[in-house]
């Protein structure tokens, strides 16, 4: 069994290759649903009144209009294979992959468009909400955040050991990151929440340049670097440095890294910015 959804007086559960099961509220005994996915390994499952979804490994997602009596693939602008998470927050679906990253529907599932933006890690684990902001758990780039109406993600992922996650969860007081092989951590949401205002700093420009580059690159800003540091997309630091004066343009350069995506992490004022960058071989 892979997921639980209690709704209304029933109890679904998606099986390992044997489809949708359900058990009503007073009996002991399981019923297969409908017709369609009997062979399917089902990872998530959502349901809103009649509409049911079901996401699947390596099939994609699976649409019913009829509470469950016969689905559909999705293809109308869905291109996942295997579908970790369904989530609906104030009117909108949203669906995570393990390759594809995130969709999103306006019509209750029946189409759907990328909602990636500048995610790079398209491995996506689960998706909270806190009114209006949506929180994203990802496999390689940790947590990142963004409103409903804002133009891309920012990274919130300060403090984890990595940044492959394996369960995203929200309490009253907390946001949960389970990482894989790297244990529980918890952010207090009352001060994510209040870092979500706008602040002065939050308009001084950063530029991290040339992106892509083969380990040599430079950083300016509008305020003061207090201090840099590299991650690779494992979470692991790989480089840092502390500026010996105060400055507002330093020069980096990494040697004996592979190619690929790493993440810059730069201090100032008291906050903390993630952005990512791309390294290049000869």
């Amino acid at each position: 069994m892979n997921t639980l959804l209690p709704y209304h007086d029933k109890l679904y559960a998606g099986t390992y290759w044997r489809g949708i099961y359900y058990l009503e509220k007073g009996y002991n005994q399981w019923q297969r649903l409908g017709n369609g996915l009997s062979f399917q390994n089902i990872l998530s499952i959502h349901i809103r009144d009649s509409v049911f979804l079901a996401g699947t490994q390596d099939s994609g997602l699976f649409y019913s209009g009829n509470n469950g009596k016969s689905w559909q693939k999705v293809t109308n602008g869905f291109t996942g294979k295997t579908v970790t998470c369904i989530r609906s927050h104030d009117g909108y679906l949203y669906a995570g992959t393990l390759e594809s990253g995130i969709f999103r529907s306006i019509d209750s599932g029946q189409t759907w468009s990328s909602y990636n933006l500048n995610i790079v890690s398209k491995k996506i684990i689960d998706f909270v909400f806190i009114d209006s902001t949506i929180i994203v758990g990802t496999e390689g780039e940790g947590v990142l955040h963004k409103t409903k109406f804002a133009g891309e993600w920012s990274n919130i992922s300060f403090g984890l050991e990595n940044l492959s996650l394996s369960i995203l969860y929200l309490s009253d007081n907390y946001i949960y990151a389970g990482l894989q092989g790297s244990g529980l951590f918890r952010l207090p949401r009352i001060g994510f929440e209040t870092s979500l205002k706008p602040t002065h700093y939050a308009d001084k420009a950063l530029s991290i340049y040339p992106n892509p580059n083969k380990g040599k690159f430079s950083i300016d800003s509008e305020t003061e670097i207090d201090y840099v540091e590299l991650r690779d997309i494992h979470g692991r630091r790989v480089y840092s440095q502390t500026p010996d004066v105060a400055a507002r343009s330093i020069e980096i350069e990494v040697q004996n890294q592979e190619s690929g995506i790493y993440f810059i992490i730069v201090y100032q004022d008291g906050q903390r910015r993630a952005e990512t960058i791309i390294f290049q071989g000869e």
